[in-house]
């Protein structure tokens, strides 16, 4: 390892002689056989057109040899996948990961080449929109595990032994053994980007270049754009290299971004004359990290040959690219690759997908009247462009996946779905429905959505709740199954920039029923909302973007939430809806009643209601948390919410400000996931389990888990080797706790979710009255790579009426595990040895179904 003056250049070299052995598929197992539950894709209710979306795609590339077409796609946490059929009505994917000897699947960049369309290139990286902190590099994203590289076009793949914990946005292949990558950041040092260099194929590589890239043009021959973000890239937003990548020239101080702005994404596309380019970009102002824009100019590959300081023309814009002033990799731009001076961009949100003329400055919205007449469009929040040459289609892929647009440079044209079946959705939540065998599951980005009853794993969901998906319950007790979701803010105060919406509404595809609302349950073939929004106007009621409601486990007719209180009518306390068995519509619905007053000034991130105290049923039970504090009420606490340290701070999810006058949100940063993870055995309230993200400032911190035998009086800490578990390179994200009782084997199982799926360990061997660290404390994989793959798992829920554990991911989907005791107690074997009793129910603890 090699490292010179960083102010003249920077030379860092890593020679490997082959990729780790150690992964995320090569750590102990225990045998579990989780199935995939669905869905392949979801579509909103009630939408004539039926566009169904997925999960967020990333980067699209084909792979082209004679008149055969294969063409990839890079998904934010759910892998590689691809297709043959792209032109088909529903196309057919298959995921080329699973079962590879990878170790990641938060795909970031992709890459086919160009002189052997076999070779296909993935990198790593914290692509997904579930951002966490209050920049790009703290995300709620799998691993970072490096490079791989198939060279028989998807049939295999090996990692490369390229650096991991680095968030890689681009590769070019400049010859066979010649590669460039660039990256934005390193998992510990937001500002540790550059542009990386190999000349054996990928067996060394050196850093030939310090700036956050973003972008690899290639220009023709040796020649390379480069385009660069953040720190100093106002001034500095674009290089070009004329000798493969070994030195580079700075293009960008011609470039006007706007006073005060720095451009925190950028991209760039080459013209069909050759010689055009369009680099583009989002900013933000430096002193202000919700006023966010965008920018677009016009150079062109002689005149930067000529000089470095030529200048850029700025192109006008109708609208800013970024809505949603969030830090975040979404602008595409893309050169036709016939029509003169034609590209074609996509932003966030209400910028959704434009076409446009370098020549005469005249933008087309690619998704309206008169453009498009039968009002289809796809999903918002755009990440890159293709174009299907065989069709004459423009491809997008965006965070609802991958669509087209058929007649893409005229009007008359139409948006059509490309997402066929495949089966990569990111969801924060899922529940289970035993009777009617369906899930309910929010998903990031793309709704609320409940599974059709007795479905195959094939199946569509239903979009119910628009938004980002977040919480979901249900309630087994009644008949049938109430399913209950919601979405950002509890849907209170949420703000839209959606065209889906706008065009639904336009369209008139709604009716009194259609809109259940932010916050809603299916009950059979109906939809009822929850009229919170009716007695909680205030959006500063209800700060975090994922928050919490629950259902009480003795009483699931009582729906509990914690407001943070904004006047003395409405106090900071835990209130509670009671759902009616007869009810019919949200109207029947009385005001929700204050249940109890939470601490001055706590933040209730996350909280459990309903419990068996001292082996008796008790609906009183809550068990909330805060980032410092634990707080307790039970039928041994006399119906006293008692307040216990937490054993240590977690952090506090990002939220927006608010309008002065108005009250209104202020669009910025934004936490979109929870911070912390409570559970509590269900056969005693007093043993609770307790995590959190360390930070959401950096990615730096100990993570670490907690138990506690008598409701926080004490802790004991139970990481023990979960990371080395896990094989994670990176962070372990450990999250989704959940204790399941093992009563006749005297004993508990501690699940947890990670960036590897899902891990357990058990508190038998732990003593209850310890204050100690079990540094002994031994986790093991729950299942291997062949039954859950390798991808970020946000949350686990257990049905005990069915013994179904579920698994929501942010990336494949919903897995379920039938006979869960079972395999708990196989993995209890192969961690501790012995043998076990027959497992009984825990219905027990919860009551009968009607």
């Amino acid at each position: 390892r090699v490292v010179r003056d960083m102010s003249v250049s920077v030379f860092l070299t890593f020679a490997v002689s082959a990729a780790s052995k150690t992964g995320p598929c090569t750590v102990p197992t225990s045998e579990a056989s989780w199935h995939f539950a669905g869905p392949s894709t979801y579509a909103v209710r009630n939408d004539p057109l039926n566009m169904t979306s997925a999960g967020a795609i990333n980067n699209v590339a084909l792979s082209k040899t004679g008149d055969s077409e294969v063409w990839f796609v890079g998904t934010v946490n759910g892998g590689v996948w691809k297709t043959t059929t792209l032109e088909a009505a529903v196309p057919a994917w298959s995921n080329v990961l699973d079962d590879q000897p990878v170790t990641c699947s938060a795909i970031a960049s992709l890459h086919v080449s160009s002189a052997d369309p076999s070779r296909i290139y993935a990198g790593c990286g914290g692509s997904t929109s579930s951002e966490e902190g209050h920049d790009w590099n703290v995300m709620n994203s799998g691993d970072w595990g490096g490079l791989m590289v198939s060279k028989d076009r998807g049939a295999t793949w090996a990692m490369t032994p390229f650096p991991a914990n680095k968030y890689i946005t681009n590769i070019l292949e400049v010859s066979e053994s010649t590669i460039l990558v660039s990256t934005q950041s390193e998992l510990y040092d937001a500002t540790a980007g550059g542009i990386w260099r190999t000349t054996d194929g990928g067996g060394s590589w050196t850093q030939v270049s310090p700036r956050q890239t973003f972008t690899l043009l290639p220009l023709g021959g040796a020649r390379v754009l480069a385009t660069h973000a953040h720190a100093d890239s106002a001034q500095h937003a674009a290089s070009l290299s004329t000798d493969g990548g070994v030195s580079w020239v700075d293009l960008g101080s011609k470039m006007d971004w706007g006073s005060g702005e720095v451009p925190f994404y950028t991209c760039a596309t080459l013209l069909s004359d050759g010689d055009t380019l369009i680099v583009g970009g989002l900013t933000v102002q430096a002193s202000n990290s919700s006023a966010t824009n965008s920018a677009l100019f016009v150079g062109s590959v002689s005149a930067a040959l000529e000089s470095p300081k030529a200048v850029w023309r700025k192109l006008p814009q109708p609208t800013s690219m970024d809505q949603d002033s969030m830090p975040k990799d979404r602008m595409a731009v893309l050169g036709d690759p016939t029509e003169p001076g034609l590209f074609y961009v996509a932003g966030n949100a209400g910028a959704l997908a434009w076409r446009v003329n370098a020549t005469t400055g005249v933008w087309t919205q690619l998704w309206d009247s008169p453009d498009v007449t039968d009002g289809s469009l796809p999903h918002g929040d755009c990440r890159n462009y293709a174009w299907d040459a065989t069709t004459g289609r423009l491809v997008l892929v965006s965070d609802g996946g991958i669509f087209a647009r058929i007649q893409p440079r005229t009007a008359g044209g139409r948006w059509v779905s490309l997402n066929g079946d495949i089966k990569e959705m990111e969801y924060l939540t899922a529940q289970y429905d035993n009777r009617g065998d369906r899930f309910v599951a929010g998903a990031q980005d793309n709704c609320a959505q409940v599974f059709p009853e007795h479905a195959s794993p094939d199946a569509v969901a239903v979009g119910f709740v628009e938004g980002d998906g977040t919480v979901t319950m249900v309630d087994n007790v009644h008949n049938p199954a109430r399913l209950y979701g919601t979405t950002q803010f509890l849907g209170v105060g949420t703000i839209d920039h959606d065209p889906h919406v706008q065009s639904r509404a336009n369209r008139g595809r709604r009716d009194d029923d259609d809109d259940c609302g932010g916050l809603c349950f299916a009950q059979g073939d109906d939809f009822i909302g929850v009229p919170l929004a009716t007695y909680f106007p205030d959006p500063a009621s209800f700060p975090y973007f994922v928050q919490q409601f629950t259902l009480n486990s003795q009483d699931p007719a009582k729906l509990l939430f914690w407001a943070n209180g904004t006047n003395a009518t409405d106090p900071s306390a835990i209130y509670a809806f009671d759902i009616p068995d007869g009810v019919t519509d949200g109207d029947d619905i009385k005001a929700p009643s204050l249940v109890i007053k939470t601490p001055p000034g706590a933040n209730v991130l996350n909280f459990v209601a309903g419990g068996f105290t001292d082996g008796k049923s008790d609906p009183t039970v809550l068990v909330g948390m805060s980032d410092t504090s634990l707080f307790v009420r039970s039928a041994a606490t006399s119906g006293q919410l008692l307040t216990h340290p937490l054993p240590a701070t977690f952090a506090v999810p990002v939220t927006l400000g608010y309008a002065t006058g108005t009250g209104a949100r202020i669009l910025g940063p934004l936490s979109h996931g929870r911070t912390t993870s409570l559970a509590v055995a269900a056969s005693d309230s007093s043993v609770i389990a307790v995590t959190g993200w360390p930070s959401i400032d950096t990615n730096t911190g100990p993570e670490q888990i907690f138990v506690s035998h008598n409701a926080g009086a004490t802790w004991v800490e139970v990481t023990g080797n979960l990371k080395e578990a896990s094989g994670v390179a990176g962070k372990t994200r450990a999250g989704g706790l959940l204790l399941v009782d093992l009563v006749e084997n005297k004993e508990r199982g501690l699940l947890a979710t990670t960036a590897n799926g899902v891990m357990v360990t058990f508190l038998s061997t732990l003593n209850a009255s310890s204050t100690t660290a079990a540094a002994s404390q031994q986790w093991i994989r729950f299942g291997g790579c062949a039954d859950f793959p390798i991808v970020l798992t946000s949350d686990l829920s257990y049905e005990h009426y069915s013994d179904t554990l579920v698994a929501a991911t942010m990336g494949r989907g919903v897995y379920r595990l039938k006979n869960t005791k079972a395999a708990l107690l196989a993995a209890r074997e192969q961690l501790l040895g012995g043998s076990s009793r027959s497992e009984r129910s825990s219905a027990e603890f919860f009551p009968p179904q009607k």
